[in-house]
């Protein structure tokens, strides 16, 4: 799960959101065989919806807009790519990241609010200074992570079998043994498995609780080593994907896919 960031072109986005609507109400329509689930459907009934569903698109005049997703000119490997980004959920996405590091996130960086719709069109030019501002500052962050070690909300403390060392330990053993991942977190804690986390600090602190904003609880704050280089590719690809729509004649017509 994640914040996925896509990269379009439409001729006229007005007419293809209007075009959009009236296929999707089309296609419920071709869908429905007296209220039955898909799975319930036979594979007459599924071909011949889907049949009907492209016959329905060609009637519109549907026209697919153009979706850019490149290889960096400058780091072609990385994950990132012109016209595509991406921040996980989890404490290795970007807008984590830079927002742990004092920085803006994506959404700040794009001008992103939350009464925009999942399709819309950044300032470019304004982004651009954004995001190389950005770059230059995260140059001069410390390689350093923080995250909190914290009470789980979804849990009742009167449950938790965790009471002493012995049963802390006896969890970490059962997580080595099950699993053959390198790191990562549940609702037990935290572990890794293959390259311990370099810790450099333990802080005590408080948290707010997840479903009462009101009630704070103890907490420890883990400040660990980190690598941020990859998290500067990721911007400057960002700036290239900016730079590629200002080089367009037609830029007004380019236009962002915000997943969430």
């Amino acid at each position: 799960m994640g914040l996925d960031i896509y990269l379009h072109r439409y001729e006229d986005l007005k007419l293809h959101k209007e075009l959009e609507l009236q296929y999707e109400k089309g296609s419920e329509e071709n869908w429905y065989y007296n209220g039955r689930d898909y799975k319930e459907l036979t594979e007459y009934e599924k071909d011949s919806a889907r049949q009907k569903d492209e016959d329905l698109k060609t009637s519109l005049g549907i026209i697919e807009n153009d979706s850019i997703e490149l290889p960096s000119l400058k780091y072609p490997d990385h994950y990132f790519k012109i016209g595509y980004w991406r921040s996980s959920y989890n404490d290795g996405g970007i807008n984590r990241i830079l927002s742990n590091l004092g920085l803006p996130d994506l959404y700040e960086i794009m001008g992103k609010n939350d009464n925009d719709e999942y399709i819309f069109k950044p300032n470019w030019d304004v982004c651009l200074q954004r995001i190389i501002d950005t770059i230059n500052q995260l140059r001069q962050k410390p390689n350093l992570r923080c995250w909190d070690v914290s009470w789980n909300d979804f849990k009742n403390p009167n449950e938790c079998e965790i009471t002493d060392e012995e049963s802390a330990l006896n969890v970490f053993l059962k997580q080595k043994k099950d699993t053959h991942s390198d790191a990562y977190s549940n609702s037990d804690g935290y572990f890794f498995l293959k390259e311990p986390a370099k810790v450099l600090g333990l802080v005590h602190g408080v948290k707010k609780m997840l479903f009462r904003n009101d009630i704070v609880l103890p907490c420890v704050y883990v400040v660990t080593e980190g690598e941020n280089e990859w998290y500067i590719q990721a911007l400057e690809i960002m700036q290239e994907t900016i730079e590629y729509v200002l080089s367009r004649s037609d830029k007004d017509k380019y236009y962002l896919h915000w997943s969430s």
